[in-house]
């Protein structure tokens, strides 16, 4: 099959000493681009998530206090945006520093 076709290509290419690290370090990449790419997937959820949950509570907020007014939305904004936010960017930025570390680790 395909596995097969491509290591016969590439022990026509390397050396057989140099196969295994070859294949290996082939293997890295790919692995660490789908780690990135899922990381990157999941980030965008979660921003997009935190972004509609600001934006509800803030509306929720301006209508507790009795109309959509300056001051209202102001005050919903900024509770709901720090409050709501805070611990989805502690997750993703867990979520790098984990990327980070699998990268590191792989090299």
């Amino acid at each position: 099959g395909f596995v097969a076709d491509s290591l016969a290509y590439l022990q026509g290419l390397l050396s057989p000493w140099e196969l295994l690290p070859a294949v290996l370090q082939a293997r890295d990449r790919l692995i660490a681009k789908t780690v990135v790419d899922a990381l990157s997937d999941h980030t965008a959820r979660l921003l997009a998530a935190g972004a509609a949950s600001a934006s509800s509570s803030s509306s929720a907020a301006a209508a507790a206090v009795g109309g959509i007014n300056g001051a209202g939305i102001g005050a919903g904004g900024g509770g709901g945006g720090s409050g709501g936010g805070g611990w989805r960017v502690g997750e993703v930025m867990r979520m790098v520093a984990n990327a980070w570390c699998l990268a590191a680790a792989m090299r």
